[in-house]
């Protein structure tokens, strides 16, 4: 079993240990070959952490009257990789409107939104946990989490997918509880240790 598959697997024992009540808010997951046939057709290159993600589960379902659809204890909600296109055809278009206005940030003059990247989750406020599938490295993706308000927007959080997901599974396990009124996570920032705040942009 690869790394990454196992946090994954890691993280849905972390989510029923810590007290959410069913994992069928998600999808089933999608075959890697077909994964792979639409990223490609999509423009993409298709390493191996990106199918192993959408094997896994590729979104939502409809069936979240007890849970809110979240990834981490911060609220990210996952998409399927036909939203992540549609997700990635938007945002990139208002970044190409925001460029012709003259938007650029602070350390780089180039493009908001670049060709490789594919959002695969997403929180409240519009952050994108997002691939970068044109920087992989023997099949790790690296992930960022965009958000045009961020001047650190194209920051690389985490140098793999599965590093993030077991960061996620330590926070669950040691600082979270689950709060059947909000059908979502209670983190406990203050407990948080020092180093651990400091990765706080990967919750």
């Amino acid at each position: 079993m690869n790394r990454l598959t196992a946090a994954l697997q890691a993280l849905e024992r972390a989510w029923l240990a810590g007290g959410m009540p069913h994992t069928d808010w998600l999808a089933p997951g999608l075959d890697p070959v077909e994964a792979e046939r639409l990223l490609r057709s999509n423009g993409f290159g298709a390493p191996d952490e990106a199918l192993d993600w959408f094997a896994w589960h590729n979104g939502t379902t409809a069936n979240t009257e007890q849970v809110r659809p979240v990834l981490g204890p911060s609220g990210l909600e996952p998409l399927s990789l036909e939203a992540c296109f549609a997700e990635r055809s938007r945002i990139a278009g208002v970044a190409r409107q925001s460029e012709a206005e003259g938007a650029v940030l602070d350390e780089d003059e180039g493009r908001l939104w670049e060709d490789g990247w594919l959002p695969v989750g997403r929180d409240v406020g519009g952050t994108l946990l997002t691939l970068d599938l044109a920087g992989t490295e023997g099949g790790q993706v690296p992930v960022r989490r965009v958000d045009f308000w961020d001047v650190d927007m194209k920051k690389v959080r985490a140098k793999s997918l599965a590093e993030v997901v077991e960061f996620w599974v330590y926070v669950l396990d040691s600082y979270c509880e689950w709060s059947p009124a909000k059908r979502g996570w209670d983190l406990d920032f203050a407990a948080l240790p020092v180093d651990v705040r400091r990765r706080g942009d990967l919750i």
